[in-house]
């Protein structure tokens, strides 16, 4: 028999994530999540043997887009009408805390350990605040010769704005057209749109700076897009429906294929303009496919929601958060190459992924306060008193930061420092 679907708690962060309330669970698009999650990880970190963290990337943005899409069907056919201001709230409130805290983390780290840095934050931070990070980027690169560019702890998070510019449009287009177009044709609309950001992708490799293509929205939507369309295709009401008999080992065939095929993407598609004409539309697809199969093979889907990876899966969004400040705090990709630093590098990202999820994430998107009694309340306060003081650092980057911008400049040479990251400079071609 399929298993019922079952009801799990709130949480729906961009670009990563955890279990979402009022859909099925299925916990192999955590496992998909764990793989995404670790992809980025180990790319980010130099390592030689695999060159597609942009795989990683590419596949937190189809699995954003369907969720997002699939949370917006589920409000739809319990009150018969989207609640925006509702929907956001609620995403805000999975999203944001976690955020929060690393911004902040991230601030008190430079205002005690690095004080001559703090005076970058501040443009970064207020990107990052209000979703325009991508952009900030894209502006930074264009005006930066290729030399100039430097890390950022705050630049990998592009790829939250890129998800959040989506979940301001896309909901209202989907709240508009769905009850006038019908389910259909709007996969159908999606599936253009996403066409036409591939093609805009291909265009602008040939003609403009490859980090403008790499950080645009307009260029970044085709697989939120695809994911949207397939949460259309595959509408949570019908997630219960599973395959059997000789079309259920046809599917976990399939699955097994394309799950093989996103490996060997990760490890051998190859740098350069390829990525950026055709190749991350793959990916897309391929996700898409992935995610297809889970929701139709109960095998396959016990197969990627495996224990380990369900764990990180659910624990993905932090992992993303914390993993390029702490690869940064080690000293890059150039220092971790050592075996030493190489666990530190894992297991602290992972620690604080774990921290954040038990005692910011679930307890704030529950509106639940961990109590300051027994086992769990100790730690529950220090992480809480911790928010506090990154939350004063916070302040003080936006106070502080850009406040010289003369200074900054005489300081980096006269040239703006532009934030490098590894998916966007190691696996494209150099800004031109």
């Amino acid at each position: 028999m399929a298993r019922p679907a079952q009801s799990v708690p709130d949480s729906d962060p961009p670009v990563a994530g955890v279990p979402v309330a009022g859909l099925p669970d299925r916990p192999g698009i955590d496992g998909l999540r764990a793989l995404a999650v670790a992809a980025v990880v180990i790319a980010d970190a130099g390592a030689g043997w695999i060159t597609g963290g942009f795989v990683g990337i590419e596949m937190f943005l189809v699995i954003t887009g369907f969720l997002i899409t699939s949370l917006l069907l589920v409000e739809r056919r319990s009150r018969g009408r989207i609640d925006l201001l509702r929907f956001w709230g609620r995403r805000a409130r999975r999203a944001l805390p976690a955020l929060l805290t690393v911004v902040g983390g991230v601030s008190l780290f430079v205002l005690i350990a690095r004080p001559d840095e703090l005076y970058r934050m501040g443009g970064e931070v207020r990107a990052v605040l209000v979703g325009l990070s991508n952009w900030l980027l894209v502006v930074e690169a264009r005006d930066a010769a290729p030399d100039a560019i430097t890390p950022s702890p705050l630049q990998h998070l592009w790829s939250l704005s890129v998800g959040a510019q989506f979940l301001v449009w896309w909901p209202v287009i989907l709240a508009l057209l769905l009850a006038r177009v019908g389910r259909s044709r709007l996969r159908a609309i999606a599936w253009l749109l996403a066409l036409g950001s591939v093609v805009a992708m291909g265009v602008l490799s040939l003609t403009a700076a490859p980090l403008r293509v790499v950080y645009g929205t307009d260029t970044r939507a085709a697989g939120l897009l695809i994911g949207a369309g397939l949460a259309l295709a595959f509408p949570p009401a019908a997630w219960a429906v599973r395959a059997r008999g000789a079309r259920a080992r046809r599917l976990r065939v399939v699955g097994l294929l394309v799950l093989a095929a996103l490996v060997a993407a990760t490890v051998m598609l190859p740098r350069g303009d390829a990525v950026l004409r055709g190749g991350l539309f793959l990916i897309a697809v391929l996700t898409a496919l992935l995610i297809a199969v889970t929701l139709r093979s109960e095998a396959f889907d016990r197969l990627l929601g495996a224990l380990p990876l369900r764990w990180l899966g659910l624990r993905s969004y932090g992992v993303y958060l914390w993993h390029w400040p702490v690869l940064l705090a080690l000293g890059g990709p150039s220092a971790v190459v050592r075996p030493e630093l190489s666990a530190a590098y894992v297991g602290l990202t992972i620690l604080l992924a774990d921290v954040t999820y038990r005692f910011i994430e679930m307890p704030l998107c529950q509106m639940r306060y961990v109590r300051g009694s027994g086992r769990a309340g100790r730690p529950g306060l220090a992480v809480q008193a911790m928010a506090v003081a990154c939350g004063v650092a916070t302040v003080a980057a936006l106070l502080v930061g850009d406040a010289d911008p003369a200074g900054a400049r005489a300081r980096d040479g006269g040239r703006p420092a532009t934030p490098a990251h590894p998916a966007a400079v190691h696996d494209v071609p150099a800004p031109r």
